[in-house]
């Protein structure tokens, strides 16, 4: 194993792109006035917390991830990494995390919590086999980050902070439900009931959309509250008529995979630039 089979373990992208939105969080619920000891230890507990969680993720569906052609070539069923070694890497960097959540304050100790228990467990290993409504358990394990940073800063969750987890929530339905229409036939190989699977790819891309109008819905109660300013509205009002436009245009010519797929690579440029907005 080598840094590269570390990294695609821990899926490095998404990881950092979790521990993004609670530092972001942090700095925003404190207007910038950054303590660099606490802004170190949201950063590393965060890091290592994701990337722990992701990890038990993997361990727990390495058997599915043999199957699926799209992760078959992954650290723990490619054979580059041992189950031993996933396990003994998953737990101490979640253990080391918490501790490192613990010292900054309790509230962000109890998001860690149950931002591991809710993804690693629950989802990935009670829910994600048996119930297409498994990616609503696992999409609120995403807001977690958010409300560990925003109470970093503010020693408390708030509405705002509630709305900003929220705001993550609801994008990761549209996240899962597009890539999961896009690769809807790897699923059904594995035997994964994921929507698109169960209930047709038109589906996931009717669901898709209806959450995609939440996410919007959810940023303007977010600028209610003078989280976002009305350019920033604005902005991500005209992203999201975007990847509306993409999706409709799915439902319209039954191109189902291929609007999936724009969609979901748009989505995932989207949270990045709500996050960055509410600095604007």
């Amino acid at each position: 194993m080598n840094i590269r089979d570390f990294a695609d373990f821990i899926k490095v992208r998404q990881t950092l792109m979790a521990v993004l939105t609670g530092v972001i969080a942090y700095a925003k619920a404190s207007n910038l006035n950054i303590d660099p000891l606490v802004f170190m230890l949201v950063t590393a507990s965060l890091f290592l917390t994701v990337a722990g969680s992701t990890g038990f993720n993997m361990l727990f569906d390495m058997d599915i991830d043999s199957i699926m052609s799209r992760t078959k070539h992954r650290p723990l069923p490619s054979g580059r990494m041992t189950q031993f070694q996933a396990l003994s890497l998953s737990t101490a960097t979640v253990l080391l995390g918490l501790l490192l959540a613990a010292l900054v304050k309790l509230w962000v100790l109890l998001f860690g919590v149950l931002g591991f228990l809710i993804f690693s467990f629950l989802y990935t290993k009670v829910m994600k086999r048996r119930t297409p409504w498994s990616v609503i358990v696992c999409g609120s394990a995403g807001a977690m980050p958010v409300l560990g940073g925003w109470a970093a800063a503010t020693g408390k969750p708030s509405v705002e902070a509630v709305l900003l987890g929220a705001l993550v929530v609801l994008w990761s339905y549209l996240h899962i439900w597009t890539a999961a229409t896009y690769y809807s036939d790897d699923y059904r190989r594995a035997g994964v009931p994921m929507l698109p699977v169960v209930m047709g790819e038109r589906a996931g891309v009717t669901a898709s959309s209806v959450v995609l109008l939440l996410v919007l819905a959810d940023a303007f109660l977010l600028h209610f509250y003078h989280v976002y300013s009305a350019p920033s509205i604005a902005v991500l009002t005209v992203m999201a008529s975007v990847i509306m436009a993409v999706l409709l245009r799915g439902l319209a010519s039954s191109e189902y995979k291929r609007s999936s797929y724009v969609a979901w690579k748009l989505a995932t440029a989207y949270i990045a630039l709500a996050f960055l907005l509410l600095f604007f």
